[in-house]
């Protein structure tokens, strides 16, 4: 794979090179899955943790089922440099990929009742992002939560809004807070047609800072919010990026690149500059900025995908060399069965001009 390099005085970043890690093998994050979306991680309770979205198992569970709003997946392997692995996949009770998020029982109730309609009835929890509370603390994770309604010929539900759970133990799993007992959606802070806010959750100096891309067809324009770590599940005490400063009104959220649904930000110390990796119109690609609230850099391309491929992240805690050497992954179709959906990863060496 070449490096790319964006237009003379554009890009803060520079990619010396770009090569695929263990081009022979996937990364087997999860064995036996067909289909999955995502793959965000971060190092917590000792090991590595990857978090994915909607996922479709090769064989049915015990109870007939092939798919899961999401899955996790773990490992005690932190040097990417020769691939990743061995992994664990979390199952649930019947067999199937364990699920990041559990359902309330209203939720539960929800499938329930309509679980014999076509399609059916589903409440989906998906990950958007994963950062430590504190150094040492729980983890965060920040999820959307959507819903299909049973026997709308798929036309019914859609996104209701998003929210944040905490995980204290590997063996509890996510657990999600009831904010409001009286509220329709008791554990969601932000409700749908807000943005959805908790993609690439950074802790800087006390506070978590996340963001929201709204899909508006031509442009996914992405904003930032910020909360004292202290306070992620007070939706009050979130604050947005206006431009010009810090703002308690969402509505005067002002977006600071036009981005993609899945992206990951990070900082590079080996150039002192933010990281933005997702995926654009094919190509993997990325944007620098000295600062979280820019100014951003223009898109630099890193490299092509092969068709249908999906979910470019980064994943800064695998860096090497004090940050020369950065990985990202990506999902894509396997060449020797397009059903089958394998993880990639790339090694990005960074120039440090």
């Amino acid at each position: 794979m070449a490096a790319c390099s964006g237009a003379s005085g554009s890009a803060v970043v520079e990619i010396e090179s770009v090569a695929e890690v263990s081009p022979s093998a996937s990364v087997p994050a999860l064995e036996g899955v067909a289909q999955t979306r995502g793959g965000v991680s971060l190092i917590a309770f000792e090991r590595g943790l990857w978090l994915f979205g909607p996922t479709t198992s090769l064989q049915p569970d015990a109870d007939g089922r092939v798919d899961r709003a999401s899955a996790w997946s773990s490992t005690m392997d932190f040097d990417a440099d020769d691939g990743l692995g061995p992994f664990e996949m979390a199952t649930d009770a019947a067999g199937g990929p364990a699920e990041v998020l559990i359902k309330t029982a209203e939720e539960l109730a929800f499938e329930a009742a309509g679980a014999e309609l076509e399609p059916p009835a589903r409440v989906r929890l998906e990950p958007l992002g994963a950062a430590r509370q504190s150094l040492y603390g729980p983890v965060l994770v920040y999820y959307a939560k959507s819903r299909v309604d049973g026997g709308s010929g798929g036309s019914g539900g859609g996104a209701v809004g998003s929210s944040v759970a905490i995980w204290n133990a590997v063996e509890l799993g996510a657990q999600r807070p009831v904010f409001d007992p009286a509220a329709p959606e008791p554990t969601l802070l932000f409700l749908a047609p807000e943005p959805a806010y908790g993609l690439a959750p950074t802790l800087v100096d006390g506070a978590v800072h996340v963001w929201a891309c709204t899909d508006r067809q031509v442009e996914v324009p992405c904003t930032l919010a910020s909360v004292p770590a202290g306070e992620a599940f007070e939706r009050d005490a979130y604050r947005f990026w206006t431009g010009a400063g810090w703002s308690e009104a969402i509505d005067e959220a002002a977006p600071l690149f036009d981005g993609a649904e899945r992206l990951s930000v990070h900082l590079n110390g080996f150039v002192d500059l933010w990281l933005a990796f997702y995926a654009k119109e094919g190509v993997a690609v990325v944007r620098s900025a000295p600062a979280l609230t820019g100014p951003w850099s223009p898109e630099l391309p890193v490299t092509e995908l092969e068709p249908g491929a999906h979910s470019v992240l980064g994943h800064g805690e695998l860096r090497r060399e004090a940050g020369a050497l950065e990985y990202l992954t990506y999902v894509r179709p396997s060449p020797e069965d397009p059903a089958v959906e394998e993880l990639r990863l790339l090694e990005l060496r960074l120039s440090p001009s």
